[in-house]
Formats: structure tokens, C-alpha cells, sequence
């Protein structure tokens, strides 16, 4: 299992803090950052955002490393059983694909800016969450105790997640799947009407595509102050951006 710590120290400069323990079992690993992500068919460079990167051993001594592309890191990890990486992110940028951070929420798209190596990519995440107790975390991951659980890097890579006080939720059902509709920063839902309109365009497309996937769905939308159109589809949930929205 990878474990990682994720905290919000840094809101006012948009940097995200990550901890991370990964195990290891060569004299020599690479840890690789996504180039890819969801729904967009081009090369990425989330690691132009990674600053202050550091790694140990499993005696807490530092270990040199290189980069071996712009978005590898070679380790010299030989003589220990697993690695600590620290280094933060930085989020700025709010759209359905990318990642954010300030005082009032903490949004992330994984396949930005959690690590993973040949090696282990296929071993479950377990992610703790250092956000306050007061907010809420929009995710279709299992959680419990603000730790969210991935079976995989595939998983994880395909799970954004929303943490805030200002979120709003409601559930409907449609052929025995639970879907669940996030708000992020929207005041007065009206949401029996809300609520039906998705239950209608939901039931007309399962009975166009015959089945749903999964038994449980997440839509996660940020309403935004600005104009705002845009979505990104993930198995077992999607991100959408919306703006303006109203507040009255």
C-alpha cells in the first residue's frame, strides 16, 4: 500500500503539501508523475508545478535522485524497503481538469500530482486528508475518517475530489444505481426541481446505453463567479464548472 498525507498549509500560495511512503525493491527507482489525464487527448506537464521535492530512506536519511525526463525522478534507493517524498503543488488553475487550492476549499484531480512507479502502480492508495473537520469531501472513493481508499493508480488517477465547507448534496436513484449531485459555492437550490431533471436525463440514457457501470455516481459541480463551461467524465463520476452562478 502507498500511504499518503495531503495538507492544506499553504492556501494563500495555492500550494498543496503532500507526504508520501511508497515501498520500494530495486537498487534504483523511478518515480513518475502523469503526463496524461481524462478526457484530454495531449501530453501534460503537471510536474511543472512540483516544487520542493525531497526524498528519504526508512531511516529518514536523504537520498539523491536526478531527473531522468521532465517528469521522472531516478532514485538511488538501494539498502531500503520503502522511500518518503515530500514536495508540494501548486494549484491554481479551476476547471474541471485541474487542480485547487485556497482558504475556502481544496479540489484535486490526482492524475495531476500524486506520484506512482512501475512497481507499485498496481498496489492500493490510502489517502488522509489534513482538512478541517468542518468541511465536507465530494469523492467516489471509499471513505471514512477523511481517508479515501484507492484499489490502484488507475483508480486513484480517475477520482477527483472536492473538500469544502460550502458544499451541498443530494442523492437520487435511478435501476438500483445511487447518484449522487455535489454543489460546490451555490446558494438556493431549488433542488426538487434539480433533482428531476436528472433523474429524466438519467433514465434516458441508461435506456439508450441499456446499463450504467457502476451502482454508484458522482457529479461534482462548481458553480464559479465567472463564465465558466466545462466537464470532464471519469468512470464512476464526472466534474463539471459552471459560471456565474447566482446568488440570490
Amino acid at each position: 500500500m502507498i500511504q499518503y498525507e495531503v495538507f492544506c498549509d499553504a492556501p494563500i500560495q495555492h500550494f498543496i503539501r503532500f507526504k508520501a511512503i511508497i515501498p520500494v525493491t530495486n537498487s534504483v527507482t523511478t518515480l513518475k508523475l502523469s503526463t496524461w489525464r481524462p478526457g484530454r487527448y495531449e501530453l501534460g506537464n503537471f510536474a511543472k508545478n512540483i516544487r520542493n521535492f525531497r526524498v528519504f530512506n526508512d531511516s529518514k536519511k536523504p537520498l539523491s535522485f536526478s531527473k531522468s525526463d521532465k517528469s521522472s525522478w531516478e532514485i538511488q534507493t538501494e539498502g531500503t524497503a520503502e522511500i518518503l517524498i515530500e514536495y508540494q503543488y501548486f494549484a491554481s488553475e479551476l476547471n474541471a481538469g485541474s487542480s485547487f487550492l485556497d482558504k475556502t476549499q481544496l479540489y484535486v484531480n490526482p492524475v495531476n500530482c500524486f506520484f506512482f512507479t512501475e512497481e507499485t502502480k498496481n498496489d492500493s492508495y490510502q489517502i488522509k486528508l489534513n482538512v478541517s473537520d468542518a468541511w465536507q469531501i465530494a469523492c467516489s472513493l471509499p471513505l471514512e475518517q477523511k481517508v479515501l481508499i484507492a484499489s490502484s493508480y488507475e483508480e486513484l488517477a480517475d477520482s477527483p475530489f472536492i473538500c469544502s465547507p460550502n458544499l451541498s448534496h443530494e442523492t437520487y436513484e435511478v435501476q438500483e444505481v445511487k447518484f449522487h449531485i455535489w454543489f460546490n459555492n451555490q446558494k438556493h437550490i431549488d433542488w426538487e426541481r434539480i433533482k428531476s431533471d436528472f433523474v429524466k436525463f438519467t433514465t434516458k440514457q441508461i435506456k439508450s446505453f441499456i446499463e450504467f457501470p457502476v451502482k454508484e455516481f458522482h457529479f461534482l459541480i462548481h458553480s464559479l463567479p465567472f463564465s465558466a463551461y466545462h466537464g470532464v467524465e471519469h468512470l464512476k463520476s464526472t466534474v463539471i464548472t459552471l459560471g456565474p452562478s447566482y446568488a440570490i
